[in-house]
């Protein structure tokens, strides 16, 4: 398989865990690409001299797509110069992905704060991919350790969620999870869980209305079409008793209310997957880590088990 590396912001974590990931790992028989300015990652100190567009990592060889924006390293300090590098490199990584000449992309972590200096409009590196792939309603996969979470809303405010939650929206989120697990995954036959947006599921419409008027219309529908669905569940209680154990996914009506469990859940493993989508996307699902960039002191697991994933998306897609 060929895999292309989007740097993400390089004053941060990124490359570190990228490179220590590939350390640890024996995949040679698959090529990685990593998209980036050459100047730039000589001055990371992370590897060796590029020779011939490639570098030497371990036992791997790297193949290097070179940007024309340069970024000098400064870690843990965000610059206009590194929002721009972070910018053209997915720019790059998600055309050659989805043209074909690549199988899987994994991005590596992005500073919204600066990117939104060069006149960037996504709020995160998951729409934007949507918007180049014309995918008008991309589904954020989050897992490690056997525990799967969707989001139903991704990067909103609060106070937008229960406008953007429909029965409608609810269905294709659903219909879009189980295609996931059933192609990305191999699970034969998917078992999924649905939260409530309120409160103990909103107490049968005396604490919100969203389950009667949206959430269990959704989960009817989705059960008529023969898609294993349950719920909707209370979040609280249903992470507290550990019920999540019994699915191989939960759907989550928004960020925080998916992600806390699953990070608590993952450790320093988790990965998030973007499904829905003409392309295979995985990138580790922590941020740019600028308080210990440069350091030599970041976890990469997480970065390691998005590049094995992406892989074996690939190999179930093949």
């Amino acid at each position: 398989m060929k895999l292309f590396v989007s740097c993400g912001d390089v004053n941060g974590i990124g490359l570190e865990t990228f490179f220590k990931s590939i350390q640890s790992m024996d995949i040679l028989d698959h090529e990685m690409i990593l998209c980036i300015h050459p100047k730039t990652l000589e001055e990371s100190g992370l590897v060796g001299p590029m020779i011939n567009n490639t570098v030497i990592c371990g036992k791997h060889v790297i193949t290097i797509y070179p940007c024309t924006m340069y970024s000098p390293i400064t870690y843990g300090i965000p610059t206009k110069e590194s929002a721009a590098l972070a910018i053209e490199s997915l720019e790059i990584s998600i055309h050659h992905v989805y043209n074909g000449n690549a199988d899987a992309l994994i991005t590596l972590p992005i500073s919204k704060a600066s990117l939104k200096q060069n006149k960037w409009v996504f709020p995160g590196q998951t729409e934007m991919i949507s918007a180049y792939t014309n995918q008008a309603q991309p589904l954020m996969i989050l897992f490690a350790k056997q525990f799967r979470v969707a989001l139903a809303t991704i990067h909103v405010p609060l106070e937008k969620v229960s406008s953007m939650i429909s029965k409608e929206s609810l269905v294709q989120t659903i219909h879009i999870l189980h295609t996931s697990l059933y192609e990305d995954w191999n699970i034969e036959k998917p078992t999924i869980a649905v939260l409530g947006l309120n409160p103990h599921a909103g107490e049968q419409g005396d604490i919100g209305n969203e389950e009667q008027i949206s959430i269990i219309p959704a989960i009817e529908q989705c059960k008529s079409l023969n898609i294993n669905v349950d719920g909707p569940f209370s979040a609280d209680a249903f992470f507290a008793q550990k019920k999540y154990q019994n699915y191989d996914a939960v759907l989550a009506m928004y960020h925080d209310q998916g992600l806390i469990p699953l990070k608590m859940i993952s450790g320093n493993s988790g990965v998030n997957a973007t499904v829905g989508l003409p392309i295979i996307r995985t990138s580790p699902d922590h941020g740019t880590a600028f308080d210990i960039a440069g350091k030599n002191i970041a976890h990469f697991e997480s970065t390691k088990q998005a590049i094995l994933s992406a892989i074996q998306f690939a190999v179930n897609k093949a």
